[in-house]
């Protein structure tokens, strides 16, 4: 990926930036900018380890890797949606307030963040998991995280969540200013 490659659009759906057209997806991302106005990008892939989590029905609720819950939280498998409709953006959209990684039903995954480098390490953090739950899987039964050292990670990830915010309205800022 590369800048050139990057879309950017209007609130509206415009495109603002020459080159390649939008995806077929945006009006999910479009969705996802409306409901969530922290968010300020959207990665959306088919990474082939973690689509194949969505593919087999399975999400990453289950609270067994410590950079999955300071890094995505927790990873809900959004029901199957025809691509490319508003039916997609309906069925992520139970699921937007509370979560910045989804992995979509036989379809793909999608992460948010306040920057496309979060958005973009988050999607990565997804595909990376995947490969280890699956290899954990394969080995034998994965075991949980102890309740307090699940606590002591979301709190954690609260706290660097402010953070992020916090970059990424300087950031705005910055840009506004010129």
């Amino acid at each position: 990926m590369t800048p050139d490659t990057l879309v950017e659009l209007t609130a509206d759906g415009e495109q603002v930036t020459g080159g390649p057209g939008a995806s077929s997806e945006v009006g999910m991302h479009l969705r996802i900018y409306r409901e969530r106005p922290d968010v300020r990008a959207i990665v959306h892939a088919h990474p082939p380890v973690a689509t194949a989590f969505g593919v087999a029905g399975r999400d990453f609720m289950d609270a067994v890797l410590p950079e999955v819950i300071f890094h995505l939280g927790r990873v809900p498998l959004v029901p199957f949606a025809l691509p490319g409709t508003p039916a997609l953006g309906d069925a992520m959209s139970p699921y937007l307030a509370d979560h910045d990684a989804f992995l979509l039903a036989s379809h793909g995954a999608t992460t948010v963040g306040p920057t496309l480098r979060l958005a973009h390490q988050r999607m990565e953090s997804l595909e990376h998991a995947a490969r280890i739950l699956h290899v954990a899987s394969q080995i034998g039964p994965v075991t949980p995280l102890r309740a307090a050292d699940v606590a002591a990670l979301r709190e954690a990830r609260e706290a660097a969540r402010l953070g992020w915010e916090a970059d990424a309205a300087r950031m705005k800022t910055d840009e506004e200013d010129g």
